[in-house]
């Protein structure tokens, strides 16, 4: 399983956390930034056991689990991001940070189709798209360090 870049998303979830505004910030610009840690943290979670299950005599049973589990995380912290609104200087990190969660529940429902039809290139479709995820993850915390104080 070629999902490298957990490290990154523990990164991404620590600065997501420590980030504090340089603006005055509003209940749901913190209640949105809450939301976010909490559910980063799950969607980590759910990514380590992937991997780690993938390195465990490649257990695609424990893989499809918990690729099925970041897909919900991931699509039921879309819908709450999306459900918010937050002040213009956040907007940037939350459209990125949507765009994370968005390709982690299609990666996670590729990887799970993957092991489920016994197909390799399903499987990595879903591994680039989590990967890609990642990505829009960091540049959202990136986004963030822009209005940070």
């Amino acid at each position: 399983m070629k999902i490298l870049s957990i490290p990154s998303l523990a990164f991404a979830l620590v600065a997501l956390a420590s980030t504090c505004f340089a603006f005055t910030p509003t209940s749901e610009d913190m209640a949105w930034k809450t939301a976010a840690i909490n559910d980063a943290a799950l969607i980590k979670s759910d990514a380590d056991n992937i991997v780690a299950n993938a390195g465990l005599n490649y257990n695609t049973v424990a893989i499809q689990r918990y690729s099925d589990l970041l897909a919900d995380h991931a699509g039921n912290a879309l819908r709450k991001s999306q459900a918010s609104s937050v002040s213009p200087e956040l907007q940037n990190a939350k459209n990125y940070y949507e765009r994370a969660l968005a390709s982690f529940q299609i990666g996670a429902q590729k990887v799970s189709q993957g092991c489920t039809l016994a197909n390799p290139m399903v499987r990595k479709d879903g591994e680039a798209e989590i990967n890609k995820g990642i990505e829009y993850l960091k540049q959202a915390v990136r986004e963030l360090k822009t209005v940070a104080g």
